[in-house]
């Protein structure tokens, strides 16, 4: 990491005036900015009001001592790297640090180039782990659908692929439920989209607490959602999809404030695989047959693909 580049922030602790000194000068000259302590407690107070990127620990230290300051830091957040400062008779207590939770250790009398490389490497480590994380969280946002926060038709999609691989390989049923808000369009008409919004949320959680715990939810599109049931026989799956519209029947939906609260149903269209469908694409549409059959027939019901 070039000296322009460095804008951390590093909090040291020891109890020798003239170590956190020259520590303090050679970090600056090098670019970082530096808090120093005089004690473990200290530190930890200094810890919990700035916003440290690094810690250097010397091990023993009055009032609360460096590996007990190791454990606070990690309590409070676990990415941050301690680096521990120890003379050689005291290595033991290094490698009890290590187990605390340091990330490396520097020795006294300091080799300065063997502690700007380890607090170089502990940056660029923490650095690469928030990387990581960003990354699987943008990961995870991207499979859900933004508004009703469940999976989205993307991931979806993929699932229903990877459950079909699976049961042909161990054989059992998958179901899909095809659900489709009766009339929606009418609550955007003559509510405006907002409401519409406010519907489609309170439909993605009636619908979660109908499925079980194994079964996938996901919004497929507009006011339609899909639902996949693994390892689920046909008649159990029709059990799941009749207890869905029971639930839109027996409640209500807030479409605002001053405005009273409006009644709306689902249809269902349920299709399995192996029984009647052969691949994803065919399951899917089926299911979707399955749904306009019964918006055909007076709505507000499941009928399942034949």
């Amino acid at each position: 990491m070039d000296k322009e580049e460095r804008k951390n922030f590093i909090l040291i602790a020891d109890d020798e005036p003239v170590i956190c000194s020259n520590l303090k000068e050679y970090l600056e000259y090098e670019g970082f900015s530096v808090l120093t302590a005089s004690n473990g407690r200290i530190a930890l107070d200094m810890f919990k009001t700035n916003d440290v990127d690094l810690v250097i620990s010397d091990i023993v230290m009055p009032e609360l001592d460096g590996i007990s300051l190791i454990k606070e830091i990690k309590d409070i957040d676990i990415d941050v790297p301690v680096v521990i400062m120890t003379a050689f008779p005291t290595i033991d207590y290094s490698v009890e640090a290590m187990k605390a939770g340091a990330f490396d250790f520097i020795s006294k009398p300091f080799d300065f180039k063997r502690v700007l490389f380890v607090i170089d490497k502990a940056l660029e480590t923490r650095r690469l782990r928030e990387l990581a994380k960003r990354s699987e969280h943008y990961k995870k946002l991207s499979n859900l659908d933004g508004l009703t926060e469940i999976y989205n038709h993307r991931f979806i999609k993929q699932l229903i692929d990877r459950e079909i691989k699976r049961h042909i390989r161990y054989s059992g049923t998958l179901c899909v439920l095809m659900i489709d808000i009766d009339d929606f369009k009418k609550v955007n008409d003559t509510h405006g989209h907002p409401a519409g919004d406010l519907v489609l949320i309170k439909a993605a959680e009636l619908i979660k607490k109908s499925i079980r715990g194994c079964d996938i939810l996901s919004r497929y599109g507009g006011e339609e959602f899909l639902v996949a049931l693994p390892v689920t026989p046909i008649e159990d799956a029709k059990f799941v999809a009749d207890r869905i519209v029971k639930s839109f029947n027996v409640d209500t939906f807030e479409i605002g404030k001053d405005k009273e609260p409006i009644s709306l149903t689902v249809t269902i269209g349920l299709a399995a695989f192996p029984d009647n469908a052969n691949n994803k694409d065919e399951l899917i549409g089926n299911a979707d047959k399955a749904l306009y059959e019964g918006k055909n027939n007076g709505k507000n019901r499941v009928v399942v693909f034949s």
